[in-house]
């Protein structure tokens, strides 16, 4: 299914790589992703926060499952206008967003 190959591939795409320098941003476009990786936007982006983290040295997370998990999300959402898989996409990046608030900031990476 998902592969770290792919996630390289899509990283390797220079527009890719220019709009995730901005995931950690309020105003990152998950349209244009989307636009971009398809159904590997959810994958990709999470590789990319994970990444920007250090949160698969600091916890051994294994790259490849993560992304197979994310790929089995995004096929199980339904095709409709709303609740679908960019949705899901926004929810991932605004979490992770809103996890540097002052409030959360006594949070670790775990957490």
């Amino acid at each position: 299914m998902y592969t770290v190959t792919k996630l390289q591939k899509w990283k390797a795409n220079g527009n890719v790589l220019a709009k995730l320098q901005r995931v950690e941003e309020w105003d990152f476009d998950v349209f244009d992703m989307a636009q971009l990786c398809g159904n590997y936007t959810m994958a990709v982006v999470f590789g990319a926060i994970v990444e920007k983290k250090g949160l698969s040295q600091q916890y051994g997370l294994n790259v490849e499952n993560m992304g197979n998990f994310f790929m089995q999300i995004t096929q199980e959402y339904k095709n409709n206008p709303y609740h679908n898989h960019i949705h899901g996409i926004d929810v991932l990046v605004n979490t992770n967003y809103f996890l540097k608030c002052n409030i959360f900031e006594g949070l670790n990476g775990l957490d």
